[in-house]
C-alpha cells in the first residue's frame, strides 16, 4: 500500500505532536499574545495573499543563519501550518527549546525565543524544521531602519516647496489640486512606520476606523484574528496590540504630515491628500530607529494579507532588510491588493540599490532629489529605483510641538519623498478606486520629468512624478479611455 506525501507528513506531524505532548505535558504554559488569534485554514484561503505565504521551501533542510549579519540572539521567526492550534504550537517550541512562543498574526506568524547563543539558535531553527509542522523560518534579523536624515493657507505653504515654486521644479499639487481632486474618505493608505503622535490637528479626523470593531472590549468583533485592532496595529511590542501612538521618535508623524496633513486650516503644512484615511502599522520606536526588527515588518505586512479591503495603498518609508525569503514572501502577499511605494535609502552610495523592500519587483521605489532637481548626496540609487521626488528640506508637521501652528519639522531623507508619491497615489485612487499598481506605475512613468539619461536609468529610475500629470493619465487616458473603449480623447 502506498500514501500521499501529504498524508505522510499528517501522520509524522501527528507522531511528533503525540511525542511532544507526552514529553511536556507536566510543563508550564509558554507565553503566547492572546490579542492575536489564528485564522482558519479556509478562512485563510480566501485570502487573495495567501498562497504567496505558505510555500514550504526545502523540506530536506532548515534555513541557515546568514553568514556576517545581526540578529537577535536566541529568536527566530516561524511561520506554521495553519491546522496547528496555538497549544500545539507551544509545545513543540518548548520541546524544540524556546522558552517564549509570541503569535504575531493570524496567518501563523510566531516569534520563537530561546537560549541567545547563535547554536542554540541553530539548534532551535533545526529541531522546529524538523517537526514538519512549519512552513519557513529565518532569524529575526536587524538593519532594517527609518529612512530620513532628519496655496492654501497654511503658514508654511511657500516653504513646501515640493508641493509648487516659482521654478516649477515641483510636484504640481495646487494644479492637480484644482482640476481634479484633494483626496477621498474613500481611500486608505497604510503606513508601516513608527506609529503616529495621537491627537495631532494636523491628522485630526484622518485616522482610519475599522467599522467591524468595537474598542476596548478586548474582543475580535469582526473576527479578523486581532483584538481591538480599531485603528491599526502595533507589532513591536511583547504582546502586539491596537496601540499606534508615537510618543517619542516622530518619524511617522513626519511621514504622515507629508502624505496627508490637513489644508486649509491656518495651521502648520499641508500634505499631499486632503481627505485620505490613515492607517498605522508600528513597527519601530525610540528604542529601535536604526536597527528595526524583521519580524515587525513581516507582522506588519501580514496584518495588511489578512485585511485586504482596509486599505489600498502602503507607503513604507524604511529600507534596510536584507533579501530575505520570508520578507519576500510577505511583500508579494501584499503586493495582491495593495499599492506599496518603498523609499530608497539614505546610504549615499550609488548603484547599490539591494535588499527590501526597495529591491522587491512588486514595490515602487522612490529616491530622492533637492529644489533644483539634483540627485540628493544621500540617497540610494541602482537598477530597482523607479522614480525620484522632492527629498531635501522638506516642511512637515511637528511632532515636537504639535499645538502650535506656527511650528513645523523640516527634514531630509527618502523617507520625506516616499509619501508624496503616495500620496499621488491616494489621489488616483480617489479618481479611479479600480486603479492597480501596473496602471499607477505607467501613469508616472508616462507623466515623469525625466532628470537623466533619457528612459529610466540607475540614478533617476524612470524622474520625477508629477502629480497634474499623473492625474491627468489616471482619468482621460487610462480611465475614460482605455477601459471604456472611448479612444476619442486620446492624444
Amino acid at each position: 500500500m502506498t500514501c500521499s506525501t501529504t498524508a505522510m507528513n499528517r501522520c509524522f506531524r501527528s507522531l511528533i505532536l503525540g511525542l511532544v505532548l507526552l514529553a511536556a505535558c507536566s510543563a508550564a504554559a509558554l507565553a503566547q499574545n492572546r490579542n492575536v488569534v489564528g485564522l482558519p485554514p479556509e478562512a485563510a484561503s480566501r485570502l487573495p495573499g495567501a498562497p504567496h505565504l505558505f510555500q514550504v521551501r526545502n523540506a530536506s533542510a532548515p534555513p541557515q543563519i546568514r553568514t556576517g549579519e545581526t540578529f537577535k540572539l536566541g529568536e527566530v521567526i516561524v511561520r506554521f501550518h495553519l491546522e496547528m492550534s496555538d497549544e500545539e504550537i507551544e509545545q513543540l517550541a518548548r520541546f524544540s527549546g524556546a522558552d517564549q512562543v509570541t503569535r504575531t498574526s493570524p496567518l501563523g506568524l510566531f516569534l520563537v525565543k530561546g537560549r541567545p547563543t547563535v547554536r542554540a539558535t541553530r539548534d532551535l531553527m533545526e529541531r522546529l524544521w524538523n517537526t514538519r509542522t512549519t512552513v519557513d523560518m529565518t532569524p529575526n534579523y536587524l538593519g532594517g531602519s527609518f529612512t530620513a536624515v532628519f496655496s492654501p493657507d497654511d503658514p508654511h505653504f511657500d516653504a513646501q516647496w515640493h508641493l509648487e515654486q516659482p521654478s516649477d521644479i515641483d510636484l504640481d499639487l495646487p494644479e492637480a489640486w484644482a482640476k481634479y481632486t484633494q483626496g477621498s474618505e474613500d481611500v486608505v493608505v497604510a503606513a508601516t512606520d513608527s506609529g503616529i503622535r495621537l491627537g495631532h490637528p494636523e491628522l485630526a479626523g484622518r485616522l482610519f476606523v475599522n467599522p467591524g470593531e468595537i474598542p476596548d472590549n478586548d474582543l475580535d468583533d469582526d473576527g479578523n484574528g486581532y483584538t481591538d485592532d480599531v485603528s491599526g496595529w502595533n507589532t513591536i511590542k511583547a504582546e502586539p496590540d491596537g496601540d499606534v501612538s508615537d510618543v517619542e521618535l516622530g518619524h511617522g508623524t513626519w511621514v504622515a504630515g507629508i502624505l496627508l496633513a490637513n489644508a486649509d486650516n491656518a495651521f502648520q503644512v499641508a500634505g499631499v491628500d486632503h481627505h485620505a484615511k490613515l492607517l498605522p502599522l508600528k513597527i519601530g520606536d525610540s528604542t529601535s530607529p536604526a536597527e528595526l526588527e524583521l519580524q515587525a515588518l513581516i507582522a506588519a505586512l501580514d496584518y495588511l494579507a489578512a485585511n485586504p479591503d482596509f486599505a489600498q495603498v502602503v507607503n513604507m518609508s524604511v529600507a534596510g532588510y536584507d533579501t530575505d525569503l520570508m520578507l519576500r514572501d510577505a511583500l508579494t502577499a501584499a503586493a495582491q491588493t495593495h499599492i506599496l511605494i518603498g523609499g530608497a535609502g539614505n546610504t549615499g552610495v550609488p548603484k547599490v540599490c539591494v535588499g527590501y523592500p526597495n529591491g522587491h519587483p512588486d514595490v515602487i521605489t522612490i529616491g530622492a532629489t533637492n529644489s533644483t532637481d539634483t540627485l540628493a548626496t544621500f540617497t540610494t540609487t541602482g537598477p530597482c529605483l523607479d522614480f525620484v521626488a522632492p527629498g531635501v528640506g522638506i516642511f512637515t508637521a511637528s511632532f515636537e510641538d504639535p499645538t502650535n501652528a506656527l511650528a513645523f519639522h523640516a527634514g531630509d531623507g527618502t523617507s520625506f519623498s516616499t509619501p508624496m508619491v503616495a500620496g499621488i497615489a491616494t489621489l488616483c485612487k480617489a479618481l479611479w478606486p479600480a486603479m492597480t499598481q501596473a496602471d499607477f506605475y505607467a501613469a508616472l512613468q508616462a507623466s515623469a520629468v525625466d532628470l537623466g539619461a533619457p528612459g529610466k536609468d540607475d540614478f533617476h529610475g524612470w524622474g520625477r512624478p508629477n502629480a497634474l500629470g499623473t492625474l491627468d493619465f489616471c482619468t482621460t487616458i487610462f480611465k475614460d479611455g482605455f477601459e471604456s473603449g472611448d479612444t476619442g480623447q486620446w492624444n
